[in-house]
């Protein structure tokens, strides 16, 4: 299929430049009539990665079409093409909106457009449970003393799991939605984020660090459903690889236990899509 699209669009360039009579709008000023669309019909829906077939009505003097299919976020998937009949069977490669249309041309001249019409490419959602877990210890730590620590697991170890189980690659991943967040003390009993004057959760990839969760002098037995989960822009690359850790970083207060060890337990209900 790669070397066919090449081979299309290199005599379609070639045609491009052979062809006189187009106006400034890149329709022509001769008698080839705009195709008739015939499916499929608009705003219509598949699968990604689906095999579809886009037909219209032949064009009295046409010798061939040129059709064109535009991704609306994923301009480098764009397909120009050449065909010969009036159903053409493209791949759509990539989610979302794709716009797509017809005209007719023959060795002397370029018919106009079509309509355009839209189809809307509908990926796989995957549900990921993620759950992190930092451990450490106010043995000797004095009040005002920030301590760090990182998760046990790697951040991207449930998410590439599930992936690799809806049978795609991490390579087909498009987007990750947030859905719940919630971090809670585990251990010791009793132990509240309030007996900690201030907390900071990032997602770690040397040299990168971004801030996902941070609390500053929290009201006093502050529930886990209160702190907010902050989205970075580098989200989707972060969260998917296999470098990425959770750090912890918090704060000690006069409230904050001594000579204990703490477990926090941080869970990240998200939805990944997959253009799978």
């Amino acid at each position: 299929m790669i070397t066919t699209r090449i081979l299309l669009r290199a005599i379609l360039a070639i045609a491009l430049v052979s062809v006189s009579g187009c106006d400034s709008t890149g329709n022509a000023s001769s008698e080839l009539d705009a195709p008739t669309l015939s499916g499929p019909a608009e705003a219509a829906s598949f699968p990604a990665q689906s095999l579809v077939e886009f037909s219209w009505e032949p064009v009295d003097e046409a010798s061939f079409y040129e059709i064109v299919i535009e991704y609306d976020d994923y301009p480098s998937a764009n397909v120009a093409a050449l065909v010969s009949d009036t159903v053409h069977v493209d791949q759509l490669t990539e989610l979302g909106v794709a716009r797509w249309r017809v005209r007719a041309r023959n060795s002397e001249s370029v018919g106009i457009w079509s309509d355009t019409r839209t189809v809307d490419v509908v990926g796989t959602r995957v549900s990921v449970v993620g759950e992190y877990n930092f451990r450490f210890s106010t043995d000797e730590s004095t009040v005002g003393q920030t301590l760090v620590t990182s998760s046990d697991e790697a951040f991207a170890t449930v998410l590439l799991a599930e992936i690799q189980n809806s049978g795609a690659s991490v390579g087909d991943l498009r987007e990750i939605a947030v859905e719940a967040f919630h971090v809670s003390i585990e251990n010791p009993p009793g132990t509240t984020l309030d007996d900690f004057s201030e907390w900071k959760m990032f997602l770690t990839r040397t040299p990168d660090e971004e801030i996902i969760m941070s609390i500053t002098d929290p009201a006093p037995a502050l529930e886990s459903s209160a702190v907010t989960f902050q989205q970075p822009d580098s989200w989707l690359s972060l969260a998917s690889s296999t470098q990425t850790v959770g750090t912890l970083s918090l704060r000690t207060s006069p409230r904050t236990p001594r000579s204990t060890d703490v477990h926090v337990k941080a869970v990240v209900q998200m939805t990944a899509v997959l253009n799978h």
